[in-house]
């Protein structure tokens, strides 16, 4: 084989990655609002669906409630600002209720005089790992806070077809471990 040939069969391997590459860049918006409007994500063995996600959770915390030897948690609505942003962004009124979640965090742990040695503010579960090790927090508490853990990072990173539904039952969810984090 000589170099002409050489060259020749070395263009025609990468022509079709090439295109692909030229096409997903010539469409690159197109194809993020496909992602952002999808309401299940699956990459590999992964398959994330929001919606149905959010509701077994809510069920999950309705069993717990129902079970519960303690007083249950009010079923109220989240603040009326988080209803707001659903009704504009459901997203985004999913990091406000998230918001509400971690100061609450922030305040039972200076309650309980509980001082983290780590310097990263994000660090949420970190925080809420402490507060189960040192029994303030139950299992069923902190495995509802993981799930919405779960839920809040394909929300701020993947960003899922999210509901106002969605929205609202997930900011509720959070109201739910307010609840829980004040009672320590």
């Amino acid at each position: 084989m000589d170099w002409k040939q050489f060259f020749a069969s070395a263009i025609s391997s990468l022509t079709w990655p090439i295109a692909a590459v030229i096409i997903a860049c010539l469409f690159r918006r197109s194809f993020a609002g496909l992602i952002s409007r999808a309401q299940t994500i699956k990459y590999g063995s992964l398959v994330a669906d929001f919606g149905k996600t959010v509701e077994d959770v809510e069920r999950q915390v309705a069993a717990l409630d129902a079970n519960s030897t303690t007083q249950p948690v009010p079923a109220n609505l989240p603040p009326v600002k988080i209803v707001e942003i659903a009704s504009v962004s459901p997203r985004e009124a999913i990091l406000e209720a998230w918001a509400g979640l971690e100061a609450e965090i922030d305040r039972a742990l200076e309650r309980r005089q509980l001082f983290i040695a780590h310097n990263e503010e994000s660090f949420t579960i970190v925080k809420m790992e402490a507060l189960q090790a040192f029994g303030c927090i139950d299992e069923p508490t902190f495995r509802t806070f993981k799930e919405l853990y779960q839920l809040r990072n394909q929300a701020a990173h993947f960003q899922p077809n999210i509901t106002e539904h969605d929205a609202i039952t997930m900011a509720r969810l959070c109201e739910w471990v307010i609840h829980r984090l004040k009672a320590i």
